[in-house]
């Protein structure tokens, strides 16, 4: 026989905001490895090279003032962007690049850690983190060189009051919804290179 007050206790009980929200973030996490690794790479390369960008611009600079000399500006003569130039190269020469590269990658792992938790939040957001949802992933990623493109299906489990199976209640097993949640690598000039995420509710 039924016991409808257990089963109504089970269906009822939920997790607070804070458990779903953990429940998205471990399962985006596990999903994105691999884009992590790239986004670290990224964003050491990007701050690594900063110097290099620099003493090019300014190169490049002191090269079209050959043919028109307002590019350099008010203040600036071929003199005093030389002088910058030499500057720049001592830095480079002389900056601790293992030492700033740890920063950099610390940097990195906070950033990249932003991203997944707003993925994580707009999971919450759907009630795919809810207890007794299970997050199903389709990956549909192969037509991608780079990057990361994925369907979530969400269901939810409850039992009934009235059907046992095998002599327990029975299952019955809902579809909440289905998320596309997709990782685009967006190449920069301006700033580092860097991974774009989106997460949408498909009807």
């Amino acid at each position: 026989m039924l016991n409808l007050k257990k089963i109504r206790k089970i269906n009822s009980q939920t997790n607070s905001p804070e458990e779903q929200f953990k429940i998205g973030y471990r399962f985006i996490n596990l999903k994105t490895i691999t884009q992590r690794d790239s986004f670290y790479e990224s964003y050491v390369s990007w701050n690594r090279n900063s110097i290099k960008r620099e003493i090019k611009a300014i190169k490049w600079t002191l090269k079209e003032a050959e043919s028109n000399p307002e590019v350099l500006g008010r203040w600036n003569t071929s003199e005093t962007l030389l002088s910058k130039i030499s500057s720049l190269e001592e830095q480079d020469k002389n900056k601790p690049y293992i030492v700033k590269s740890l920063e950099w990658l610390k940097q990195a792992e906070i950033d990249f850690d932003k991203k997944l938790k707003k993925v994580a939040e707009k999971l919450v957001e759907f009630n795919f983190c809810k207890l007794r949802v299970e997050m199903n992933v389709l990956d549909v990623s192969q037509n991608h060189s780079r990057g990361l493109d994925f369907y979530i299906t969400a269901e939810e489990t409850i039992y009934s009051e009235t059907e046992e199976q095998f002599g327990s209640p029975k299952r019955i097993i809902t579809q909440i919804g289905r998320a596309h949640a997709r990782m685009i690598w967006v190449e920069c000039t301006e700033k580092e290179s860097h991974w774009r995420f989106i997460c949408t509710l498909k009807k």
